[in-house]
Parts: C-alpha cells; sequence; structure tokens
C-alpha cells in the first residue's frame, strides 16, 4: 500500500513504508517506516520508526522510535 490512503470509516491500514494516512473514522494503523497520520477520530496508533501522528480525538500511540505526537485527547 504505497502512496496515500484516504479512507472515511472504519478500516485496518499495515504498511511497510512512507506513506500518508488521512482517515475520519476510527481506524487501526500498524506501520514499520516513516510515515504521516492524520485523523479525526478515536485511533489505534502502532509504529515502529519516526512518525509524525496528528489527531484530533482521544487516541492510543505505541511507539519505539523517536516520533511526534500531536493530539488534544491523545492516550
Amino acid at each position: 500500500m504505497s502512496g496515500n490512503q484516504a479512507a472515511v470509516a472504519g478500516n485496518v491500514f499495515a504498511a511497510v513504508a512512507g506513506n500518508v494516512f488521512a482517515t475520519v473514522a476510527g481506524n487501526v494503523f500498524a506501520t514499520v517506516a516513516g510515515n504521516v497520520f492524520a485523523t479525526v477520530a478515536g485511533n489505534v496508533f502502532a509504529a515502529v520508526a519516526g512518525n509524525v501522528f496528528a489527531a484530533v480525538a482521544g487516541n492510543v500511540f505505541a511507539a519505539v522510535a523517536g516520533n511526534v505526537l500531536v493530539g488534544v485527547g491523545a492516550g
């Protein structure tokens, strides 16, 4: 799933290389390489490499490497 992913409803994204995810509803993101996540609703992010997370609603972020987490309700 290289390139850009745009989703509106609860989906599951599994990615290995630097992609851009834009989503509106509660999704699960599992990724291995530096990606950019922009989301509006409570999602679960599991990441291994330096990513940028921008979120508006209470999410769960699990990260292993130097990431930037920007959220309003980040758990």
